[in-house]
């Protein structure tokens, strides 16, 4: 084990945080979409309740300040994720798991190209341009309309797709330029929290189905619950440890991951355009990310080049050559 450890190759805390993030946050589409498929559960009663339970857990387990509560610049966040988690449900109402994770996918290039346009360095827009046209086509291949019954039919979900977009670009840049002079984990816990509050305001108007849900059902709501609470704070835990260069590339596949588990759990269709616009958008979205990879790479190799220097300098001795 010490020998794995030693050649680099074992898996740190902050690896297993960032990958246990990205499974929890595949789940949650697939948990709402297998739930609304239910007889009594709307996109509304999903969102609230998973929201109202996902509050209460991080509330109890990890015990915030309640000092924070004061702050009222928290209650934002906190009601755009419950509106995003909430229109995400809503296209899927709609629509089917493919087509929704194929446009939330694009978020980050959204996100990162809003923010150049606010900071006004567009330095890196060839690389988002070329990143959006491979991660666009490959949302085209996904959604699949042949006519425009087809386009009636899938417009209300790809409506609600692209809002839940904008809707996280703004939840994004706004905890990125409001200095709240918090931990990132405890920023996290009371955005859930807070977001949890008004989740459980809005159940309250469907208090009446909310009695006739079943076992099944509560149990994948306690599941997507669980994902909500865990996924954003394990993603806030890891990136504390690694890069975030590291962490956005462990995290381009989750369209991939999200499709996967459809596949397997709810017996989502997996077409061959759902394979193929899938690869297209992990590939626009690893595009978008090249300019870091590359600034993340000359990094460490000025890191780490006297010991690779080192290394060869052994190596040639051991041939006889001189260094």
């Amino acid at each position: 084990m010490k020998i794995i450890k030693n050649i680099g190759l074992s898996v740190s805390n902050g690896d297993i945080a960032v990958l246990s993030a990205l499974l929890l946050g595949s789940c949650k589409p697939v948990l709402i979409k297998s739930g609304i498929t239910g007889p009594i559960l709307t996109p509304a009663i999903i969102s609230f309740i998973s929201a109202a339970i996902a509050g209460a857990i991080v509330f109890i387990f990890n015990r915030p300040d309640l000092k924070f509560f004061k702050n009222a610049s928290l209650y934002i966040p906190g009601v755009l994720l419950l509106l995003n988690t909430f229109l995400t449900a809503i296209a899927l109402n709609y629509t089917n798991l493919a087509t929704v994770t194929a446009i939330i996918a694009l978020t980050p290039i959204v996100v990162a190209f809003h923010k150049a346009l606010i900071d006004k360095s567009m330095k890196n827009l060839g690389w988002f341009l070329a990143g959006f046209i491979f991660a666009f086509v490959g949302v085209l291949q996904v959604i699949e309309i042949n006519n425009f019954s087809d386009l009636k039919l899938s417009l209300p979900g790809i409506f609600f797709a692209f809002s839940a977009v904008i809707v996280s670009d703004i939840y994004r840049l706004f905890l990125e330029r409001k200095s709240l002079k918090i931990e990132p984990e405890t920023l996290s816990a009371m955005i859930i929290i807070t977001g949890s509050i008004f989740g459980f305001v809005c159940m309250l108007f469907y208090s009446e189905k909310v009695v006739t849900i079943d076992y099944k059902t509560w149990g994948i709501i306690l599941l997507l619950a669980i994902a909500i609470a865990y996924s954003h704070l394990l993603f806030v835990k890891g990136l504390k440890k690694i890069e975030e260069i590291t962490t956005s590339l462990i995290l381009i596949m989750q369209p991939a991951v999200v499709i996967f588990l459809g596949a397997l759990f709810i017996a989502e269709p997996l077409k061959i355009n759902h394979i193929t616009g899938i690869s297209l958008i992990i590939l626009g979205l690893f595009v978008f990310k090249l300019p870091s990879v590359f600034i993340s790479y000359n990094n460490w190799l000025k890191q780490y080049s006297p010991r690779i220097l080192w290394i060869k300098n052994i190596f040639m001795i051991i041939l006889g050559q001189k260094t």
